[in-house]
């Protein structure tokens, strides 16, 4: 087996900025806000509160959680508003008259404070706070119990009849105090005229078209080169459904001759998803334009070329010695952890290092790979590694869209999966504990790096462990990764 030789504040006008996990490591902070009678409210309320911080790893806070000590009462409820990222308005009766009129509660209750605040904030920034404000309508409430202030005729509110994380009304909240809308809008797509019907020559007979489609063995015109196509051709997603991706590698005849993978889309029926498919080509070659073999660690564009049902996305890598003679990635050599010994380990990770600088250009520009994996990395030579594709950046990302054994937790979850930067620094980690302890990490509990390999140095085994994390916040950014891997 082949082995190497070896917190700031953002002010956006009239929008609510969120922090996100991979940039502060917190969750959004939440003020939940109810007026302190009757008790039954205030009890279900106080479920609510905790359904949040214990299954959707929110940080709510209630007046009734703050210290049991004496304390200004009137300062608090100002704090809680100055320092929350939302505040959640619970509806009831109560709430409505505070809100909407400058009378008090009972005396000892400071709601009308809170009431107070929330009628000078909404009058200084309708638009910003109108978007941290939510009305919150638990089962004993009706919409008409929202306070008028809060425009419960003309904006969002948020019905939750059951406290149960997976409901609809939970979620929908969820994805509010995330900013991450429910269903992702889907890419432009490439307008596509009806096609003309074939030219037919004189007594009938028709004009003979040139097969593109990508089929071992086969030599195909590309624009202006011609490509022999060699070894297996890939269909990921099978060959069912309206667009059929293919992928395989191939040698370019003539000048340069020179060693490339193919992506294809061909078209079978016009549809939205056929349109999205080759859309994400596009796409993929103008990232690629944008990153320009970055470090020679990404591949490069080399032609979109368009021939009837098909597209088809060309791509090259940088040469450094003599061409290979083969087309080689890493899942050709996966070493026998006999194999591994301390050189070969920190060559390894000093090579998978490289890949951290295209992938972190890709996060730069909002997109990820999310197909990390040793058959989608290319070796150049010794040393030296490539991506073979820039994976699933083309198209949005969609939880459960990969079954991999290196898929990220995250990408296992159809509902509450968040996809990002932290998805391929867990695939990378990945691949590189398999490559330097030849065994594929655990899904569920992997072992520690050092355990199932002895020889790799202390802070990649600890970067490892740590981008292995299930909780994406605990993950180290790309380049992090990076630097433990060189050390």
């Amino acid at each position: 087996m082949w082995h190497f030789l070896a917190n700031a504040d953002h002010e956006n006008e009239g929008q609510v900025v969120v922090p996100h996990p991979d940039q502060t490591g917190r969750s959004p902070q939440v003020y939940v806000f109810c007026a302190q009678y009757p008790a039954e409210h205030r009890a279900l309320v106080r479920d609510f509160a905790t359904m949040l911080r214990l299954e959707a790893g929110v940080a709510a806070d209630l007046k009734e959680w703050r210290t049991a000590q004496r304390t200004d009462e009137v300062a608090d409820e100002i704090a809680q508003f100055q320092k929350a990222d939302f505040v959640l308005v619970m509806a009831s009766p109560e709430m409505r008259r505070l809100m909407d009129s400058t009378q008090q509660g009972p005396v000892g209750d400071t709601t009308h404070i809170g009431a107070a605040q929330a009628r000078d904030k909404l009058a200084g920034d309708l638009r910003k706070e109108l978007k941290r404000m939510l009305p919150v309508v638990l089962r004993d409430a009706t919409a008409a119990d929202i306070p008028r202030i809060l425009q419960r005729n003309s904006a969002t509110f948020y019905p939750i009849r059951e406290l149960d994380v997976d409901s609809d009304g939970v979620q929908d909240l969820l994805h509010a105090l995330h900013d991450v809308p429910r269903h992702a809008k889907p890419p432009l797509g490439i307008w596509t005229p009806p096609a003309a019907g074939p030219w037919e020559a004189p007594g009938g007979q028709q004009a003979e078209s040139v097969d593109v489609v990508l089929q071992p063995g086969a030599v195909i015109v590309l624009g202006e080169h011609t490509y022999l196509v060699h070894g297996e051709v890939e269909t990921p997603a099978g060959e069912g459904g309206p667009a059929v991706l293919r992928q395989a590698p191939a040698l370019r005849l003539g000048d340069p001759n020179e060693r490339v993978w193919l992506r294809q889309v061909e078209r079978k029926a016009d549809t939205r998803g056929t349109r999205e498919a080759f859309a994400a080509l596009e796409k993929e070659h103008e990232l690629l334009a944008e990153l320009d073999g970055r470090r020679h660690a990404a591949p490069r564009q080399s032609a979109l070329v368009d021939a009837g049902r098909t597209r088809t996305l060309v791509l090259a890598w940088p040469r450094r010695n003599a061409p290979a003679e083969d087309f080689q990635t890493l899942a050709d050599h996966v070493p026998h952890p006999n194999e591994l010994d301390s050189i070969a380990v920190r060559r390894t990770l000093h090579a998978l290092a490289g890949l951290c600088c295209p992938l972190a250009a890709l996060h730069r520009h909002q997109c990820t790979h999310r197909e990390l994996a040793p058959h989608t990395i290319v070796r150049i030579d010794d040393g030296h590694l490539a991506l073979r594709d820039l994976g699933a950046a083309g198209r949005p990302a969609l939880p459960g869209e990969d079954g991999s054994v290196y898929r990220a937790p995250e990408q296992t979850r159809l509902r509450r999966g968040r996809i990002g930067p932290w998805t391929d620094v867990f695939r990378l980690a990945a691949v590189a504990y398999h490559l330097i302890s030849g065994q594929v990490p655990d899904e569920a509990r992997p072992l520690p790096t050092r355990a199932v390999c002895p020889v790799a140095p202390d802070q990649a085994a600890t970067a490892i462990d740590t981008a292995l994390h299930p909780d994406p916040a605990r993950r180290p950014a790309v380049a992090e990764l990076a630097t433990a891997f060189r050390m």
